[in-house]
């Protein structure tokens, strides 16, 4: 059978604002999300013994239960609804770190779900394929197509840019593991959402400077909790060349935007020294 390589790629959240709670008990959001060009690798081939094997790998596997995960969502979802009779063999490699406000477990089933729906020709409708993702997690619907997005209230008012954010960042993940529910109950602070002009911003700059008015509610819940966490924004903003740092999601992972590739390197190196026993890659966005 044939194997197929998939590339599940890591987001960002370049600001997060926390609205009202709506009836389902989620809160409405406001974000600017971007995707970097660090992955998780989804091998998937199909398996003629009539049963889906999924197996976690890599440094990032801990942790993430092997029955009840993401990609397991996805499977048990399409042959609920009849769209697929065939079984896998799965194997997620993990380099995006589980519970960092990255987006991975998100983004592995969104992956997952368009491959399958292109390669064995399910001819999900765009409705269909929303509501399957949406029932996964909240973030899946934003790994359906990877653009630099805008989040507006819910993830039903998603804006796909066509022109790149071209960003060069830095990610640190602190090893602390954040659970998106419980980040939320600790949170106090609701946003009135307003609406965004993005017809004003119109290069890199402007976008910078945007974003640098922009912050994330949930970044002090999660500073006050784990002290750690302001220590680490606070040093990778002292970094040269960092025009603004910040925490993504509901954390524990923290990014800095650097004016050009070479200081974000030069920047993690500096982060390794200072934090060996964080995660950290300098990166950009796609």
């Amino acid at each position: 059978m044939k194997n197929y390589i998939l590339k599940s790629y890591c987001k960002i959240n370049l600001f997060l604002k926390v609205g009202k709670k709506l009836k389902n008990n989620l809160h409405q959001t406001q974000s600017l999300v971007s995707f970097c060009n660090i992955y998780d690798l989804i091998s998937i081939s199909e398996n003629i013994k009539k049963f889906n094997q999924v197996k976690f790998v890599g440094k990032f596997s801990n942790n993430i239960n092997k029955n009840k995960n993401t990609i397991i969502k996805v499977l048990n979802i399409l042959k609920r609804k009849k769209k697929l009779n065939k079984y896998f063999n799965i194997v997620v490699k993990k380099n995006i770190p589980h519970r960092s406000g990255l987006g991975g477990g998100s983004i592995n089933a969104a992956t997952l779900l368009m491959h399958l729906n292109n390669r064995f020709n399910l001819s999900l409708k765009k409705n269909e394929i929303f509501k399957i993702a949406n029932n996964v997690g909240f973030d899946t619907p934003l790994g359906i197509k990877i653009k630099d997005s805008y989040l507006s209230k819910d993830n039903k008012n998603i804006k796909r840019f066509s022109k790149k954010f071209n960003l060069n960042l830095v990610i640190v993940y602190p090893n602390v593991s954040c659970a998106t529910k419980d980040i939320y109950m600790l949170n106090k602070k609701i946003s009135v959402l307003k609406k965004i002009q993005f017809q004003n911003i119109k290069n890199r700059k402007t976008l910078v400077n945007f974003l640098k008015l922009q912050e994330n509610d949930l970044q002090t819940v999660v500073v006050n909790k784990y002290k750690k966490i302001g220590i680490l924004l606070k040093f990778i903003e002292s970094q040269k060349g960092c025009l603004f740092s910040r925490m993504t999601g509901s954390g524990s992972a923290c990014f800095g935007v650097f004016s050009n590739y070479k200081k974000a390197k030069l920047a993690q190196s500096s982060l390794k020294k200072k934090f060996s026993s964080y995660w950290s890659k300098a990166c950009k966005t796609i």
